[in-house]
């Protein structure tokens, strides 16, 4: 049902890959590891210019005007563009330009393929149906939440930035904690999210060493329900 890490503990060479639901890796929480909320998978085929035509300033004897390609490229270009608190679906959102589908595939097979969560582009060129590979109840099928997630963190990263890895003082964990309400704040006006709350924490022994917790709560543009994260935020440390 998902795309889930492996310890790899059993394999040959020690690598984390394979599909043995007995081998799979745990977080912190002891919850498997999905990777599938990364993932999207996309059966759709179609036709592009062919860009070799660009490269050849005119000289097209024998160049084919058009290449068969998986829509995949398009569709990550229409994610990067999105603007945050969106779903690349429908004729605005969703339509993917310059890409003529291979094939007239028939609504009933686009819908089964949306239930498997294959990732497909319509007669009129617009995506029929796009959910991550995540776990089928992981709160991460949709795109948007995946990115608001990862937009939130990144940011909460920036903020915390200057004071991972020296030891800090009760003062400036609550300077910290209003600079990301303000920023968090911001970002639920951006569309990030409809709203997000962060919890910071520390023992006595992580202060001494820059390190912070943080407990991140928010519910995603198109969501009823709150996603809770629990991160540790420390400087990395190299390898011995």
């Amino acid at each position: 049902g998902g795309i889930i890490l492996t310890n790899g503990s059993q394999l040959p060479n020690q690598i984390p890959y394979g599909i043995d639901d007995q081998d799979e890796a745990r977080d912190d929480f002891g919850q498997a590891i999905d990777l599938g909320k990364h993932c999207i998978v996309i059966g759709a085929w179609g036709l592009v210019s062919n860009p070799e035509l660009s490269l050849r300033q005119g000289r097209s004897a024998g160049i084919s005007p058009t290449i068969h390609v998986n829509a995949g490229p398009r569709i990550c270009g229409i994610l990067n563009s999105m603007p945050p608190g969106n779903e690349p679906i429908g004729p605005v959102n969703g339509r993917v330009f310059n890409f003529q589908p291979r094939f007239q595939t028939e609504r009933s097979v686009l819908n089964e393929l949306a239930f498997v969560r294959v990732c497909m582009i319509d007669e009129t060129g617009v995506i029929s149906s796009i959910y991550s590979a995540a776990h089928p109840t992981s709160d991460y099928r949709k795109i948007s939440s995946t990115m608001a997630a990862n937009a939130i963190l990144g940011r909460l990263r920036e903020v915390c930035a200057p004071y991972i890895g020296r030891a800090y003082k009760d003062e400036e964990i609550a300077s910290l904690s209003q600079t990301i309400d303000g920023t968090m704040k911001a970002m639920v006006s951006e569309d990030y999210a409809q709203r997000i709350e962060v919890a910071l924490s520390a023992s006595r022994f992580d202060r001494i060493n820059g390190v912070l917790k943080a407990s991140v709560t928010f519910v995603p543009p198109l969501s009823l329900e709150a996603i809770n994260l629990e991160i540790t935020l420390e400087a990395p440390s190299a390898g011995i």
